[in-house]
Protein backbone atom coordinates (compact mmCIF):
# COMPACT_ATOMS: atom_id res chain seq x y z
CA UNK A 1 0.00 0.00 0.00
CA UNK A 2 1.38 3.40 -1.38
CA UNK A 3 2.58 5.74 1.53
CA UNK A 4 1.22 9.75 1.80
CA UNK A 5 4.15 12.36 2.16
CA UNK A 6 3.12 15.73 1.98
CA UNK A 7 5.58 18.62 1.78
CA UNK A 8 5.57 22.08 3.19
CA UNK A 9 7.12 25.04 1.07
CA UNK A 10 10.66 24.97 2.67
CA UNK A 11 11.47 21.51 2.59
CA UNK A 12 14.88 21.12 0.68
CA UNK A 13 16.18 17.95 -1.20
CA UNK A 14 17.69 16.72 1.78
CA UNK A 15 14.82 17.53 3.70
CA UNK A 16 12.84 14.70 1.47
CA UNK A 17 15.31 12.61 1.34
CA UNK A 18 15.65 12.49 5.26
CA UNK A 19 11.37 11.88 4.95
CA UNK A 20 11.66 9.40 2.30
CA UNK A 21 14.84 7.32 4.43
CA UNK A 22 11.39 6.76 7.03
CA UNK A 23 9.10 5.79 5.10
CA UNK A 24 7.18 2.31 5.85
CA UNK A 25 6.20 1.62 2.05
CA UNK A 26 8.16 1.87 -1.09
CA UNK A 27 5.13 2.91 -3.09
CA UNK A 28 5.11 6.54 -1.86
CA UNK A 29 2.86 9.55 -3.07
CA UNK A 30 4.42 13.01 -2.51
CA UNK A 31 2.40 15.90 -2.25
CA UNK A 32 3.85 18.80 -3.29
CA UNK A 33 2.79 22.19 -2.39
CA UNK A 34 2.77 25.43 -4.75
CA UNK A 35 5.51 27.73 -4.45
CA UNK A 36 7.38 24.92 -3.41
CA UNK A 37 10.68 26.89 -3.87
CA UNK A 38 13.40 23.96 -4.00
CA UNK A 39 11.60 22.23 -6.66
CA UNK A 40 11.28 24.85 -9.46
CA UNK A 41 13.52 23.24 -11.77
CA UNK A 42 14.45 19.61 -13.35
CA UNK A 43 18.17 19.57 -11.47
CA UNK A 44 16.35 18.54 -8.26
CA UNK A 45 13.45 16.82 -9.90
CA UNK A 46 16.11 14.28 -11.60
CA UNK A 47 18.19 14.16 -8.36
CA UNK A 48 14.76 12.98 -6.74
CA UNK A 49 14.19 10.24 -9.39
CA UNK A 50 18.14 9.04 -9.38
CA UNK A 51 17.76 8.70 -5.81
CA UNK A 52 14.59 6.87 -6.24
CA UNK A 53 16.19 4.51 -8.50
CA UNK A 54 18.61 3.27 -6.26
CA UNK A 55 16.65 2.95 -3.13
CA UNK A 56 14.01 1.35 -4.70
CA UNK A 57 11.14 3.34 -4.18
CA UNK A 58 7.95 3.75 -6.60
CA UNK A 59 7.73 7.88 -6.28
CA UNK A 60 4.26 9.88 -7.38
CA UNK A 61 4.25 13.24 -7.57
CA UNK A 62 0.99 15.02 -6.41
CA UNK A 63 1.31 18.74 -7.48
CA UNK A 64 -1.41 21.60 -8.24
CA UNK A 65 1.25 23.85 -10.48
CA UNK A 66 1.15 22.57 -14.08
CA UNK A 67 4.71 23.51 -14.62
CA UNK A 68 6.41 21.36 -11.74
CA UNK A 69 4.34 18.49 -13.14
CA UNK A 70 5.43 19.19 -16.76
CA UNK A 71 9.12 19.35 -15.00
CA UNK A 72 8.81 15.94 -13.33
CA UNK A 73 7.26 13.90 -16.31
CA UNK A 74 10.28 15.12 -18.42
CA UNK A 75 12.86 13.83 -16.02
CA UNK A 76 10.81 10.40 -15.76
CA UNK A 77 9.17 10.98 -12.52
CA UNK A 78 5.07 10.27 -12.29
CA UNK A 79 3.31 13.20 -11.71
CA UNK A 80 -0.59 13.52 -11.76
CA UNK A 81 -2.97 16.62 -10.52
CA UNK A 82 -5.21 14.95 -7.64
CA UNK A 83 -4.14 12.63 -4.40
CA UNK A 84 -7.14 10.63 -6.08
CA UNK A 85 -5.43 10.03 -9.24
CA UNK A 86 -2.08 9.39 -7.41
CA UNK A 87 -4.14 6.52 -5.85
CA UNK A 88 -5.77 5.02 -8.48
CA UNK A 89 -2.40 4.88 -10.31
CA UNK A 90 -1.34 0.86 -10.45
CA UNK A 91 1.89 0.14 -8.72
CA UNK A 92 5.09 -0.21 -10.61
CA UNK A 93 8.08 -2.83 -10.45
CA UNK A 94 10.57 -1.46 -8.50
CA UNK A 95 13.10 -3.94 -11.01
CA UNK A 96 13.69 -4.74 -14.36
CA UNK A 97 12.95 -3.36 -17.90
CA UNK A 98 11.06 -0.15 -15.87
CA UNK A 99 14.04 0.12 -13.60
CA UNK A 100 16.66 -0.17 -15.86
CA UNK A 101 14.41 2.61 -18.11
CA UNK A 102 14.20 5.41 -15.31
CA UNK A 103 17.94 4.82 -14.58
CA UNK A 104 19.31 5.89 -17.82
CA UNK A 105 16.76 8.57 -17.80
CA UNK A 106 18.02 10.03 -14.20
CA UNK A 107 21.62 9.81 -15.87
CA UNK A 108 20.26 11.89 -19.43
CA UNK A 109 21.74 8.31 -20.76
CA UNK A 110 19.97 7.28 -24.38
CA UNK A 111 19.20 3.58 -24.47
CA UNK A 112 22.58 1.64 -24.26
CA UNK A 113 23.12 -0.20 -27.75
CA UNK A 114 22.83 -4.04 -27.54
CA UNK A 115 24.98 -6.53 -29.19
CA UNK A 116 24.04 -7.23 -32.97
CA UNK A 117 21.79 -4.15 -32.81
CA UNK A 118 22.69 -3.18 -37.18
CA UNK A 119 24.95 -0.12 -37.53
CA UNK A 120 23.56 1.91 -40.22
CA UNK A 121 26.62 3.96 -42.15
CA UNK A 122 25.90 7.59 -43.30
CA UNK A 123 25.92 8.38 -46.64
CA UNK A 124 29.36 10.16 -46.34
CA UNK A 125 30.38 7.15 -44.81
CA UNK A 126 29.02 4.77 -48.04
CA UNK A 127 30.92 7.80 -50.47
CA UNK A 128 34.44 7.62 -48.21
CA UNK A 129 34.54 3.78 -48.85
CA UNK A 130 33.26 4.07 -52.55
CA UNK A 131 36.25 6.62 -52.37
CA UNK A 132 38.36 4.11 -50.77
CA UNK A 133 38.18 1.13 -53.05
CA UNK A 134 38.67 2.80 -56.01
CA UNK A 135 42.28 4.59 -54.65
CA UNK A 136 43.45 1.93 -52.97
CA UNK A 137 45.85 -0.03 -55.46
CA UNK A 138 47.19 3.67 -56.58
CA UNK A 139 47.79 5.15 -53.43
CA UNK A 140 48.51 2.35 -51.04
CA UNK A 141 50.77 3.96 -48.65
CA UNK A 142 49.32 7.79 -48.84
CA UNK A 143 45.79 5.13 -47.35
CA UNK A 144 48.10 3.76 -45.16
CA UNK A 145 50.02 6.99 -44.12
CA UNK A 146 47.18 9.37 -43.90
CA UNK A 147 43.79 7.81 -44.72
CA UNK A 148 44.34 5.43 -42.05
CA UNK A 149 44.56 7.85 -38.50
CA UNK A 150 44.19 6.48 -35.42
CA UNK A 151 42.38 8.29 -32.44
CA UNK A 152 42.26 7.50 -29.01
CA UNK A 153 39.01 8.00 -26.42
CA UNK A 154 39.35 8.17 -22.37
CA UNK A 155 36.62 7.59 -20.60
CA UNK A 156 36.35 7.86 -16.48
CA UNK A 157 33.51 5.53 -16.11
CA UNK A 158 30.70 6.83 -13.02
CA UNK A 159 30.88 4.79 -9.92
CA UNK A 160 30.05 3.88 -6.49
CA UNK A 161 31.41 3.11 -3.05
CA UNK A 162 29.75 -0.34 -1.33
CA UNK A 163 29.80 -1.53 1.83
CA UNK A 164 28.18 -4.13 3.50
CA UNK A 165 28.45 -6.57 7.02
CA UNK A 166 28.06 -9.85 7.15
CA UNK A 167 28.63 -13.01 9.82
CA UNK A 168 31.60 -15.18 8.93
CA UNK A 169 33.11 -18.26 10.65
CA UNK A 170 37.02 -19.55 10.27
CA UNK A 171 37.53 -23.29 10.64
CA UNK A 172 40.46 -25.08 11.01
CA UNK A 173 38.50 -28.10 8.95
CA UNK A 174 37.87 -26.47 6.04
CA UNK A 175 40.32 -25.90 3.11
CA UNK A 176 38.83 -23.84 0.72
CA UNK A 177 35.96 -20.66 0.63
CA UNK A 178 32.03 -22.04 1.61
CA UNK A 179 30.23 -18.80 0.23
CA UNK A 180 26.61 -20.45 1.23
CA UNK A 181 26.93 -21.65 4.42
CA UNK A 182 30.03 -18.09 4.76
CA UNK A 183 32.54 -20.49 5.93
CA UNK A 184 36.56 -19.49 5.34
CA UNK A 185 39.80 -21.21 6.09
CA UNK A 186 41.46 -21.48 9.25
CA UNK A 187 44.51 -22.76 11.45
CA UNK A 188 44.88 -22.95 15.14
CA UNK A 189 48.00 -21.67 16.53
CA UNK A 190 48.89 -21.68 19.94
CA UNK A 191 52.33 -20.57 22.62
CA UNK A 192 52.96 -21.31 25.59
CA UNK A 193 54.19 -18.12 28.17
CA UNK A 194 54.97 -17.95 31.94
CA UNK A 195 56.52 -14.82 33.52
CA UNK A 196 56.48 -12.92 37.41
CA UNK A 197 55.23 -10.18 39.11
CA UNK A 198 55.53 -7.88 42.28
CA UNK A 199 52.63 -5.59 43.20
CA UNK A 200 53.16 -3.67 46.31
CA UNK A 201 50.85 -3.71 48.97
CA UNK A 202 48.55 -0.47 49.93
CA UNK A 203 46.31 -1.94 53.10
CA UNK A 204 47.42 -1.57 56.73
CA UNK A 205 46.38 -3.29 59.59
CA UNK A 206 46.81 -4.05 63.17
CA UNK A 207 49.28 -7.10 62.76
CA UNK A 208 50.86 -9.60 65.43
CA UNK A 209 54.43 -8.40 66.87
CA UNK A 210 55.83 -9.64 69.90
CA UNK A 211 55.31 -12.85 71.97
CA UNK A 212 53.54 -12.33 75.47
CA UNK A 213 55.39 -14.05 78.16
CA UNK A 214 55.06 -15.54 82.09
CA UNK A 215 55.64 -18.85 83.68
CA UNK A 216 53.41 -21.91 84.71
CA UNK A 217 53.54 -24.13 88.22
CA UNK A 218 54.16 -27.63 87.42
CA UNK A 219 52.68 -29.98 90.31
CA UNK A 220 53.49 -33.37 90.67
CA UNK A 221 50.70 -36.06 90.60
CA UNK A 222 53.02 -38.96 91.67
CA UNK A 223 55.70 -39.90 94.07
CA UNK A 224 58.61 -39.85 91.16
CA UNK A 225 60.10 -36.85 89.59
CA UNK A 226 58.83 -35.64 86.76
CA UNK A 227 60.99 -34.43 83.69
CA UNK A 228 59.26 -31.30 81.94
CA UNK A 229 60.82 -30.39 78.87
CA UNK A 230 61.78 -27.44 76.85
CA UNK A 231 58.94 -26.74 73.95
CA UNK A 232 56.29 -28.53 76.36
CA UNK A 233 52.80 -27.19 74.99
CA UNK A 234 50.72 -25.75 76.90
CA UNK A 235 47.02 -24.74 76.11
CA UNK A 236 44.21 -22.40 77.49
CA UNK A 237 40.50 -24.38 78.01
CA UNK A 238 38.16 -21.71 77.91
CA UNK A 239 37.02 -19.69 75.02
CA UNK A 240 39.95 -19.30 71.66
CA UNK A 241 42.63 -22.06 72.60
CA UNK A 242 45.51 -20.06 73.20
CA UNK A 243 48.80 -22.41 73.07
CA UNK A 244 51.83 -21.58 74.46
CA UNK A 245 55.54 -23.64 74.83
CA UNK A 246 57.71 -24.13 77.79
CA UNK A 247 61.17 -22.00 76.83
CA UNK A 248 63.47 -24.29 79.64
CA UNK A 249 63.68 -27.47 80.78
CA UNK A 250 62.64 -28.39 84.40
CA UNK A 251 62.55 -31.36 86.86
CA UNK A 252 59.38 -31.55 89.32
CA UNK A 253 60.59 -33.02 92.42
CA UNK A 254 59.24 -36.37 93.62
CA UNK A 255 56.46 -36.49 96.12
CA UNK A 256 52.62 -35.62 95.04
CA UNK A 257 52.12 -32.22 95.37
CA UNK A 258 55.30 -31.29 94.45
CA UNK A 259 55.96 -28.40 92.38
CA UNK A 260 58.35 -26.40 89.91
CA UNK A 261 58.27 -23.21 88.10
CA UNK A 262 58.69 -23.20 84.25
CA UNK A 263 58.97 -20.15 81.94
CA UNK A 264 56.82 -19.87 79.22
CA UNK A 265 56.27 -17.89 75.70
CA UNK A 266 53.24 -17.80 73.16
CA UNK A 267 53.69 -19.86 70.15
CA UNK A 268 51.67 -17.34 68.40
CA UNK A 269 52.68 -13.22 68.65
CA UNK A 270 49.77 -10.60 69.35
CA UNK A 271 48.34 -9.02 71.80
CA UNK A 272 46.29 -12.68 72.29
CA UNK A 273 48.65 -14.13 73.81
CA UNK A 274 48.01 -11.93 77.05
CA UNK A 275 45.86 -14.14 79.49
CA UNK A 276 44.67 -13.63 82.18
CA UNK A 277 46.33 -15.86 85.50
CA UNK A 278 44.34 -19.91 85.73
CA UNK A 279 43.99 -20.18 81.93
CA UNK A 280 46.66 -22.06 81.28
CA UNK A 281 45.77 -25.57 82.48
CA UNK A 282 46.31 -27.70 79.78
CA UNK A 283 49.21 -30.36 78.71
CA UNK A 284 48.84 -30.40 75.37
CA UNK A 285 52.54 -32.07 73.96
CA UNK A 286 54.35 -34.48 75.67
CA UNK A 287 51.15 -36.68 76.20
CA UNK A 288 51.44 -38.73 79.33
CA UNK A 289 53.12 -36.30 81.84
CA UNK A 290 51.83 -36.99 85.54
CA UNK A 291 51.34 -33.47 86.22
CA UNK A 292 48.91 -30.31 86.97
CA UNK A 293 49.35 -27.18 85.30
CA UNK A 294 48.39 -23.54 85.96
CA UNK A 295 49.59 -20.11 85.75
CA UNK A 296 49.58 -17.57 88.60
CA UNK A 297 50.06 -15.00 87.14
CA UNK A 298 48.80 -13.55 84.13
CA UNK A 299 51.14 -13.70 80.53
CA UNK A 300 52.06 -10.29 79.55
CA UNK A 301 54.46 -8.32 76.73
CA UNK A 302 52.02 -9.77 73.40
CA UNK A 303 51.70 -6.59 71.07
CA UNK A 304 50.10 -5.88 68.15
CA UNK A 305 51.74 -3.00 65.03
CA UNK A 306 50.38 -1.63 62.20
CA UNK A 307 51.54 -2.76 58.94
CA UNK A 308 51.05 -3.17 55.44
CA UNK A 309 49.28 -6.06 54.86
CA UNK A 310 48.31 -8.87 51.88
CA UNK A 311 44.95 -8.86 51.04
CA UNK A 312 42.22 -10.62 48.50
CA UNK A 313 41.95 -7.46 46.18
CA UNK A 314 46.13 -7.50 45.79
CA UNK A 315 45.71 -11.02 44.93
CA UNK A 316 43.21 -10.55 42.57
CA UNK A 317 44.80 -7.15 40.87
CA UNK A 318 48.46 -8.81 40.87
CA UNK A 319 46.70 -11.90 38.93
CA UNK A 320 44.95 -9.90 36.37
CA UNK A 321 47.85 -7.60 35.52
CA UNK A 322 50.00 -10.64 34.95
CA UNK A 323 47.58 -12.27 33.39
CA UNK A 324 47.13 -9.33 30.52
CA UNK A 325 50.80 -8.89 30.61
CA UNK A 326 51.70 -12.59 29.56
CA UNK A 327 48.36 -12.61 27.51
CA UNK A 328 50.10 -9.50 25.16
CA UNK A 329 53.37 -11.20 24.87
CA UNK A 330 51.60 -14.40 23.86
CA UNK A 331 49.88 -12.54 21.46
CA UNK A 332 52.66 -10.81 19.96
CA UNK A 333 54.71 -14.20 19.65
CA UNK A 334 51.46 -16.10 17.91
CA UNK A 335 51.93 -12.54 15.37
CA UNK A 336 55.31 -13.80 14.24
CA UNK A 337 54.08 -17.23 13.52
CA UNK A 338 51.47 -15.93 11.14
CA UNK A 339 51.42 -17.00 7.42
CA UNK A 340 51.47 -14.35 4.60
CA UNK A 341 48.19 -13.07 4.39
CA UNK A 342 46.78 -14.75 7.89
CA UNK A 343 45.29 -12.72 10.41
CA UNK A 344 45.11 -13.86 14.46
CA UNK A 345 42.04 -11.53 16.10
CA UNK A 346 42.88 -10.90 19.49
CA UNK A 347 39.60 -11.67 20.98
CA UNK A 348 40.01 -15.10 19.37
CA UNK A 349 42.59 -15.85 22.01
CA UNK A 350 41.86 -18.86 24.99
CA UNK A 351 43.60 -18.12 27.70
CA UNK A 352 44.26 -20.91 30.03
CA UNK A 353 45.88 -20.08 33.77
CA UNK A 354 48.05 -23.67 34.14
CA UNK A 355 50.12 -22.69 37.11
CA UNK A 356 49.78 -20.02 39.80
CA UNK A 357 52.16 -19.52 42.72
CA UNK A 358 51.88 -16.54 45.48
CA UNK A 359 54.99 -15.58 47.54
CA UNK A 360 52.34 -14.18 50.18
CA UNK A 361 48.91 -15.31 51.67
CA UNK A 362 46.28 -13.53 52.21
CA UNK A 363 46.60 -10.99 55.66
CA UNK A 364 50.13 -11.63 55.93
CA UNK A 365 52.24 -8.72 56.81
CA UNK A 366 54.09 -7.85 53.65
CA UNK A 367 55.47 -4.66 51.69
CA UNK A 368 54.62 -6.17 48.26
CA UNK A 369 53.12 -9.56 46.75
CA UNK A 370 55.04 -11.50 44.17
CA UNK A 371 53.27 -13.85 41.82
CA UNK A 372 54.71 -16.36 39.49
CA UNK A 373 51.99 -17.57 36.75
CA UNK A 374 52.36 -19.87 33.08
CA UNK A 375 49.85 -19.22 30.52
CA UNK A 376 48.80 -21.42 27.38
CA UNK A 377 47.31 -19.28 24.52
CA UNK A 378 45.79 -20.25 21.76
CA UNK A 379 43.34 -19.01 19.09
CA UNK A 380 42.31 -19.63 15.55
CA UNK A 381 44.13 -17.52 12.75
CA UNK A 382 42.34 -17.16 9.17
CA UNK A 383 43.26 -16.50 5.75
CA UNK A 384 42.94 -12.43 4.57
CA UNK A 385 42.40 -13.15 0.72
CA UNK A 386 39.37 -15.84 1.15
CA UNK A 387 38.17 -13.13 3.33
CA UNK A 388 38.37 -10.87 1.03
CA UNK A 389 36.90 -13.62 -1.85
CA UNK A 390 34.11 -13.95 -0.04
CA UNK A 391 33.00 -10.07 0.77
CA UNK A 392 33.42 -10.07 -2.69
CA UNK A 393 30.81 -12.23 -3.33
CA UNK A 394 28.65 -10.38 -0.58
CA UNK A 395 29.16 -6.91 -2.15
CA UNK A 396 28.20 -8.40 -5.56
CA UNK A 397 24.85 -9.15 -4.35
CA UNK A 398 24.17 -5.28 -4.50
CA UNK A 399 25.89 -4.43 -7.99
CA UNK A 400 23.47 -2.06 -9.91
CA UNK A 401 22.35 -3.21 -13.05
CA UNK A 402 25.36 -2.02 -15.91
CA UNK A 403 27.72 -1.90 -13.19
CA UNK A 404 30.47 -4.58 -12.06
CA UNK A 405 32.42 -4.84 -9.14
CA UNK A 406 36.07 -3.79 -8.93
CA UNK A 407 37.57 -6.66 -7.34
CA UNK A 408 40.94 -4.90 -6.88
CA UNK A 409 39.01 -2.22 -4.63
CA UNK A 410 37.45 -5.25 -1.79
CA UNK A 411 38.44 -4.78 1.93
CA UNK A 412 37.63 -6.48 4.52
CA UNK A 413 37.94 -6.85 7.92
CA UNK A 414 36.07 -8.34 11.25
CA UNK A 415 34.52 -5.46 13.35
CA UNK A 416 34.20 -8.19 16.07
CA UNK A 417 34.32 -11.86 17.38
CA UNK A 418 31.42 -13.23 18.36
CA UNK A 419 31.91 -16.51 20.04
CA UNK A 420 34.55 -19.06 19.95
CA UNK A 421 32.83 -22.11 19.28
CA UNK A 422 33.43 -25.85 19.68
CA UNK A 423 36.54 -27.38 17.36
CA UNK A 424 37.85 -23.99 17.38
CA UNK A 425 35.62 -22.58 15.18
CA UNK A 426 35.86 -18.55 15.19
CA UNK A 427 32.53 -16.52 14.60
CA UNK A 428 33.14 -13.40 13.30
CA UNK A 429 31.26 -9.83 12.47
CA UNK A 430 33.10 -8.58 9.03
CA UNK A 431 32.80 -5.00 7.38
CA UNK A 432 33.29 -4.87 3.93
CA UNK A 433 33.91 -2.11 1.18
CA UNK A 434 34.37 -2.36 -2.59
CA UNK A 435 33.92 0.06 -5.46
CA UNK A 436 30.95 -1.07 -8.61
CA UNK A 437 32.23 0.65 -11.98
CA UNK A 438 29.44 0.98 -14.83
CA UNK A 439 31.09 -1.34 -17.54
CA UNK A 440 31.70 -0.01 -21.07
CA UNK A 441 31.60 -2.17 -23.72
CA UNK A 442 34.96 -0.78 -25.58
CA UNK A 443 33.69 -2.48 -28.93
CA UNK A 444 30.50 -0.66 -28.78
CA UNK A 445 31.88 2.73 -27.98
CA UNK A 446 34.29 2.44 -31.01
CA UNK A 447 31.23 1.00 -33.36
CA UNK A 448 29.28 4.31 -32.15
CA UNK A 449 31.84 7.13 -33.14
CA UNK A 450 33.29 6.01 -36.08
CA UNK A 451 33.87 8.18 -39.04
CA UNK A 452 32.02 10.93 -36.79
CA UNK A 453 33.88 14.78 -36.18
CA UNK A 454 35.62 14.74 -32.74
CA UNK A 455 32.99 16.96 -31.05
CA UNK A 456 30.13 14.64 -32.51
CA UNK A 457 32.26 11.80 -31.10
CA UNK A 458 32.75 13.32 -27.62
CA UNK A 459 28.74 14.60 -27.69
CA UNK A 460 27.73 10.05 -28.56
CA UNK A 461 29.80 9.22 -25.75
CA UNK A 462 28.67 11.83 -22.82
CA UNK A 463 25.21 10.68 -23.61
CA UNK A 464 25.41 7.02 -24.23
CA UNK A 465 27.58 6.45 -21.24
CA UNK A 466 27.57 7.86 -17.54
CA UNK A 467 30.79 9.38 -17.01
CA UNK A 468 32.72 11.23 -14.06
CA UNK A 469 34.73 13.40 -16.22
CA UNK A 470 33.57 14.63 -19.95
CA UNK A 471 35.78 12.39 -22.69
CA UNK A 472 38.91 12.97 -24.11
CA UNK A 473 39.04 12.19 -27.66
CA UNK A 474 42.19 13.11 -30.28
CA UNK A 475 42.99 11.70 -33.35
CA UNK A 476 46.56 11.67 -35.55
CA UNK A 477 47.34 13.35 -36.99
CA UNK A 478 45.60 16.14 -35.87
CA UNK A 479 44.67 18.00 -39.00
CA UNK A 480 42.24 14.77 -39.93
CA UNK A 481 39.48 16.17 -37.68
CA UNK A 482 37.40 12.91 -37.52
CA UNK A 483 37.69 9.61 -36.45
CA UNK A 484 38.69 6.97 -38.22
CA UNK A 485 36.80 4.99 -40.80
CA UNK A 486 37.52 1.70 -39.40
CA UNK A 487 37.12 1.24 -35.12
CA UNK A 488 39.89 -0.47 -34.92
CA UNK A 489 41.54 1.99 -35.81
CA UNK A 490 40.18 3.80 -32.52
CA UNK A 491 41.78 2.77 -29.03
CA UNK A 492 39.23 3.49 -26.11
CA UNK A 493 41.09 3.89 -22.58
CA UNK A 494 38.96 3.38 -19.75
CA UNK A 495 40.16 4.68 -16.72
CA UNK A 496 39.34 4.60 -12.76
CA UNK A 497 37.98 7.58 -11.50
Amino acid sequence: MEQIITLNQQDTFDDIVQRLQHAQSRHVVLVIPRRARHLQSPVPLRRLLRYAVDEGFDLTLVARDRRVRGLARDVGLCAVSSLRQAQAQPPRPLDGPVREQLYHRAFRLSPPMRPGDPIVPSRWQRVRGYLTLLAIGLFLSLVVAVLLPQATVVMVPFHYGLDTTFEARADPSVKTVDRENRYIPGRAVGVQVEGTMRLETTTEDRVADTKATGSVVFANRTEQPVYVPTSTLLATSAGITIRFETTEAITVPAGLGQNARAPIEAVEPGWYGNVAAGTINRIERPLGLPLYVLNDKPTTGGKNKTAKVVTLADRQALRERLKEQLTNEAYQVLQTQLRENEFLPPESLIVQVTEEVFDKDAGQEAESLGLRMRLEVGGVAFDGVAANELAAHMLSQKIRPGFTLQRASVRTAPTSVLRVEKSQTLLMNFYATGVERYTINTGAVRQAITGQTLARAEEIVAQQWPLLEPPQVWVEPPWYGRMPLFDFRIQVVVKEG
